[in-house]
């Protein structure tokens, strides 16, 4: 089983030059790990829906590896302007006791030499760890990075477009 530190410390080699030219905000006010973090339910079945409860206030990045070892982010910062938009909303993630993902329509944006456009999360079939910190890069462990998985039981949709695909602008968030 992969740990917290080997999913950051390959995170940061991936991300490093996707984000070298970004600073974060700084955002003292906001805990570097989250007291409470939980995914549920852990196996998901196309049709359901992720729920992640977290404690308020925490981090607005928001990233997971998929089976393939691909990470992807669901909420990162970016300079006003940059392309791709973070799938959901950076600003406002940090207040949300609940971040709800539903299966059959949950994107991201894929990491590679940079950010790539939003494309379905649960595409295959296989184990899933999210992540969520104030900031995803190399120096992040797990005193910092909450972490959690979840086990997609569903065939392999990697090359079909998602037929749901979540609000930009921050659908697919909730509220507690």
């Amino acid at each position: 089983m992969l740990t917290v530190g080997v999913l950051v410390g390959a995170l940061g080699a991936q991300v490093a030059s996707a984000i070298a030219d970004k600073a974060t905000p700084d955002t003292p006010d906001i805990p570097y790990k989250a007291a409470v973090f939980k995914c549920t339910p852990r196996r998901l079945h196309p049709g359901d829906t992720l729920t992640i409860r977290v404690s308020v206030p925490h981090g607005s990045e928001l990233g997971v590896w998929d089976p393939s070892g691909q990470f992807m982010f669901l909420s990162f910062w970016q300079s006003p302007g940059d392309e791709p938009p973070s799938p959901l909303d950076y600003e406002g993630l940090a207040q949300k006791g609940a971040i709800v993902l539903p299966v059959d329509g949950a994107v991201a944006c894929p990491v590679g030499d940079g950010f790539g456009p939003a494309e379905r999360v649960f595409a295959k079939r296989g184990w899933y760890h999210f992540l969520l910190g104030k900031n995803l890069e190399t120096e992040n462990n797990r005193h910092t990075v909450n972490s959690c998985r979840v086990f997609f039981i569903g065939r392999d949709t990697s090359d079909q477009v998602p037929n749901n695909r979540m609000n930009p602008a921050g659908g697919g968030l909730a509220a507690d």
